[in-house]
């Protein structure tokens, strides 16, 4: 299996690299970052929807880097989650029991939205720190700039 990370910011970026069998899984962080809802959002059709990223670093990596919390220039709500309300609605009366893997910016959020509409969510990491790759690679030893 054959997983890809790094630059995909478009459905057809992502289609292509699928179908090509360049990948069997492809990760979508900056781009959800941007979009926390683009997977709902791809699933239903609504690709016109999507924020798009665009990839420019400044406010997700070059913030990161100055050891300073994430944001985007596309999404202002980015590292302000918890001032606006959860995307995902509560569609019945069931509390469901959740399970994220990955306590990256992509899982948390999504924890949080799910955690927000009553169901019981676990977040598991097999790093010893939540925050994914972002909050892995701050500042390199010896590197003026990441």
């Amino acid at each position: 299996m054959v997983q890809v990370e790094s630059g995909f910011r478009s459905p057809e970026h992502i289609e292509t690299a699928l179908t090509d069998g360049k990948a069997d899984l492809v990760n979508l962080v900056r781009a959800q970052i941007a979009e926390p809802d683009y997977v709902r959002k791809l699933k239903s059709g609504a690709l016109d929807k999507i924020r798009p990223c665009l990839g420019c670093n400044q406010k997700c990596i070059g913030r990161r880097a100055q050891d300073k919390w994430i944001s985007c220039v596309v999404n202002l709500s980015t590292g302000r989650e918890w001032t606006r309300a959860p995307s995902i609605k509560r569609t019945s009366d069931v509390r469901k029991k959740i399970i994220i893997v990955g306590a990256g910016p992509a899982g948390l959020s999504l924890a949080a939205q799910l955690g927000h509409t009553g169901n019981e969510v676990q977040v598991f990491e097999r790093a010893c720190h939540p925050g994914g790759l972002p909050a892995l690679y701050g500042k390199p030893v010896g590197k003026a700039r990441w």
